[in-house]
């Protein structure tokens, strides 16, 4: 009976076993009108899983000599393509998120991206460019206003070598891997001819957006960010749309990265003295204040007296609610 040995194509640790090594006994010749079945069972998937692909085959002589490579005929193998790690640098660390309220403008995020598949765009044809595609989809009312490269200097990455930022191309300036078409909440980078994207590969962006005119807490079921693949693998027929997977929810887990990010409310505050003369020894201050969110339980409310005055509460402030 053949021997089978499970191999990995490449030499690194960790590298998967994805070659199967067959070994045959002696047997009758095999030619072009004797054919040979072999049945293989009890593989793995791959479980960020991949485009429609051929699967390839190599005949060599016992010495590994006189080697002969063909590719699989008939159906493609297709396992849907799954996002391996999606996630927004949260405020742990300190990096972007740096306007956080409802209307604000131009807030910068970090986003890292894990595909589970290769993202690959096949060579340019005769009739049509069978390209892949990559989208980003945020909340409704956010706003995509560009992407970018993210700096070499983010707190997030530690002291990690590699810092696992692979870049795509800015959107302000077209490149050879592709270029973006931004659209009210939604970032699209159509992908060149020949162009790729390797799973497990680590992406981290930097997205600008413009914050919604409303608060948007984390736990709200409309605070939900996707990624969307699109890719003809290596289909040849049947082209007429490509193979696109459903909306990928973010999953970025604990740590320094969320699923999503909270749009804060702002406060609404007014002040009025009991006295208004200056200088006056003691006073009293009503403080009208009204919230947007929910602050939950031990919150805190923080008032701040002028930085450049001669302004002291002394060492009895005796904070109570006002009178009926």
């Amino acid at each position: 009976a053949p021997s089978c040995v499970l191999e990995a194509i490449c030499g690194h640790d960790g590298a998967h076993h994805n070659m199967l090594h067959l070994v045959l006994p002696p047997m009758d010749p095999i030619t072009d009108t004797e054919a040979a079945k072999f049945t293989t069972s009890g593989f793995s998937l791959p479980p960020g899983g991949t485009f429609p692909v051929y699967l390839g085959m190599e005949i060599t002589g016992e010495q590994g000599d006189r080697p002969h490579y063909q590719r699989s005929a008939g159906k493609l193998v297709f396992v849907p393509p799954q996002l391996l790690f999606a996630g927004v640098v949260n405020t742990l660390v300190g990096d972007g998120n740096d306007k956080p309220f409802r209307g604000d403008r131009e807030n910068t995020l970090y986003v890292r991206l894990v595909l589970g598949a290769v993202l690959r765009s096949q060579p340019p044809g005769e009739d049509l460019n069978r390209t892949a595609a990559f989208i980003i989809t945020l909340p409704p009312s956010f706003t995509c206003v560009e992407v970018g490269v993210s700096p070499m200097t983010l707190n997030v990455f530690g002291t990690d070598i590699p810092q696992g930022r692979g870049s795509l191309p800015e959107s302000v300036s077209g490149a050879q891997l592709g270029s973006w078409t931004l659209e009210t909440n939604i970032c699209h980078l159509q992908m060149s001819p020949w162009g790729a994207l390797f799973a497990g590969s680590a992406i981290l962006l930097r997205i600008v957006v413009n914050n919604p005119l409303h608060t948007l807490p984390m736990a709200d079921q409309r605070n939900v960010w996707y990624v969307i693949m699109e890719s003809f693998g290596e289909l040849t027929s049947n082209l007429s749309q490509s193979i696109t997977t459903p909306a990928l929810p973010f999953h970025g887990g604990d740590g320094y990265y969320s699923n999503n990010v909270a749009v804060q409310g702002k406060l609404g505050a007014s002040l009025s003295p009991l006295v208004f003369s200056p200088g006056a020894a003691a006073n009293e201050m009503y403080v009208f204040f009204l919230t947007e969110q929910t602050a939950g339980p031990r919150s805190q409310v923080r008032v701040l007296g002028p930085e450049y005055e001669p302004f002291d509460f002394g060492k009895r402030c005796e904070p109570r609610l006002l009178d009926e």
